[in-house]
């Protein structure tokens, strides 16, 4: 079968566009466009003003979950699938981003330069089918969505780790503490909770001197073993490069500074001889620690701790700080 051909077929298969005459099928086909891998089919926030079918190859579709984390994938389409209808009818910004995944052809609707609108005046037969297609897609996919969208579903299990777990270490990651921190208050007692964050003063020179796959190495390792020494049911995440961070529930001050001296004293003894082979060295590390309410909600002690461990290791390292005891901050 040549590649016009299976155009043809996987639009005559198409709930849109299965219902419109085989001259209509083919002038869309025409208009295929060819995309090689890693190319961009378009990128999110740009205007929507048509639909793809996929007639052959696969695309890639992502999605920004946070201003500070990478694009995830959250589908794959094949051959028959489409991606873009409802934007395009709406006028909406792309909410996703799409890439050739495969070499792949799509078949665009409308056809350039028409838009919807003008497309639907020019063909007013095949533009009634397509709207009665249009109808019934989005009726099916609704009864779909309704399936697999329950909170325990395999397809909602699997979406909620790409997005709050940290692919490197397993850990939870800053989306999932920037989501949950606020439960965490809430719940709390009184709102007493505690934020400490935390990263090591001399990281670097295992990167620098042994290469990033030994400091990869020592970050899987520090979030296997940082479990044994957090209290229990506190949300253990990795922040940031070799940030870490932990949110203690119903906490103030005591409680902080004890969780931060074990944190200290771990990083102090830990035997990093399998990542830098060098008996003399030792890891240091810098705790930031804010307080709700003392030192205001949720997103407030996200921020004010985040800039105390590099005032930690400015101070010499190896220190424990609360928000007021940073010198570049106001009280």
């Amino acid at each position: 079968m040549d590649v016009y051909t299976q155009m043809k077929n996987v639009l005559s298969h198409h709930p849109i566009f299965s219902a419109i005459s085989p001259t209509d099928l083919a002038a869309l086909s025409e208009r295929a466009e060819r995309f090689e891998q890693g190319e961009p089919v378009f990128s999110a926030g740009e205007s929507s003003d048509r639909m793809y079918v996929v007639a052959d190859g696969e695309v890639a579709v992502t999605k920004r979950t946070g201003e500070y984390t990478a694009d995830i994938e959250i589908a794959r389409l094949v051959a028959g699938d489409s991606l873009g209808e409802m934007e395009m009818i709406t006028s909406a910004p792309r909410a996703v981003t799409a890439t050739a995944a495969t070499a792949l052809t799509l078949v665009p609707f409308p056809p350039k330069p028409l838009s919807f609108v003008e497309w639907l005046a020019q063909n007013p037969t095949a533009g009634s089918r397509v709207l009665f297609g249009f109808i019934a897609n989005i009726a099916d996919r609704t009864r779909t969505a309704n399936t697999l969208l329950k909170e325990n579903s395999p397809q909602i299990q699997e979406l909620r780790r790409q997005i709050y777990e940290d692919k490197l270490t397993g850990l939870q990651n800053k989306v999932a503490l920037d989501e949950r921190l606020p439960e965490i208050v809430k719940g709390s007692e009184g709102g007493r909770a505690a934020l400490l964050l935390f990263k090591p003063d001399n990281f670097k020179t295992i990167n620098d001197e042994v290469g990033h796959e030994a400091g990869d190495a020592l970050l899987v390792r520090l979030a296997q073993l940082l479990p044994a020494i957090i209290p229990e049911g506190a949300l253990l995440m990795r922040y940031a490069g070799n940030e870490f961070g932990v949110a203690l529930r119903s906490a103030g001050r005591d409680e902080a500074r004890s969780c931060a001296e074990k944190i200290r004293d771990f990083y102090n003894g830990l035997d990093v001889s399998a990542q830098y082979p060098n008996k003399d060295f030792r890891l240091t590390v810098s705790v930031g620690i804010a307080c709700s309410p003392e030192h205001g909600g949720a997103p407030d002690i996200i921020e004010k701790a985040h800039a105390l461990p590099l005032a930690g290791r400015a101070a010499g390292g190896n220190k424990i700080l609360f928000h007021e005891d940073n010198p570049g901050e106001s009280r």
